[in-house]
């Protein structure tokens, strides 16, 4: 679904959502709504898309900034499991699987690939080891979230590069990684927007920054 859609049924149903949850997917929803205007530009439309994937997720027991919470985001997840796993599993089977093993395999979005502490040897075993993990997984619906922690371990590298000035705006130097992760990306975090407005009674955490009047 697009925002259009999303934003259709937000507006339907949100008389009879909580206060904070409604405000959760009004923030998350007005960033895919940015996203979607840069259909040419990979880096801003990914940074967007990272946005409305934190307003989706984050809540005040975030960690400090700058620091991601695994525990969070692995909770978070098995909630969109929870009440999505069939969804997620025909998004991420369905044409999406060619994409995920080349994210995989990009080095260059691998946390260890950029300590040297622990050699090659350790970021070529990390690299095997999720995308084996991820062709096993892939065929349990109820182990798609084992599979989005991991995805997004690699997309938080990225975001990392990106807004903390670790890479250069439209870059000829590894594109790949922002196409690639840029298409995925735009995909799943309208669906678990569409998850969570299907599941408004699921405890989503209290929001960061609340409305003050």
């Amino acid at each position: 679904m697009n925002f259009e859609e999303l934003k259709a049924l937000h507006r339907e149903r949100r008389d009879h959502f909580d206060e904070g949850f409604s405000t959760r997917v009004h923030r998350a929803l007005s960033w895919l709504q940015r996203a979607e205007k840069e259909t040419e530009d990979d880096d801003a439309s990914f940074i967007f898309l990272w946005i409305a994937f934190n307003a989706s997720y984050t809540s005040e027991t975030h960690a400090k900034e700058g620091v991601i919470d695994k525990n969070l985001m692995t909770n978070y997840f098995r909630k969109l499991v929870n009440h999505g796993k069939h969804d997620i599993s025909k998004l991420l089977n369905n044409g999406n699987r060619t994409l995920i093993l080349e994210i995989l395999e990009n080095e260059y979005i691998i946390k260890p690939f950029w300590n040297d502490e622990k050699g090659q040897e350790f970021w070529k075993y990390i690299r095997a080891k999720d995308r084996r993990d991820v062709v096993f997984l892939i065929g349990y619906e109820d182990r798609m979230g084992q599979i989005l922690t991991i995805l997004f371990g690699r997309f938080y590298v990225l975001r990392n590069q990106l807004l903390h000035g670790g890479a250069t705006w439209n870059s000829s130097v590894n594109r790949k990684q922002v196409q690639d992760c840029n298409q995925l990306i735009k995909v799943l975090a309208p669906l678990f927007i569409k998850i969570m407005l299907d599941n408004p009674n699921e405890d989503w955490g209290e929001i960061t920054f609340p409305v003050k009047r």
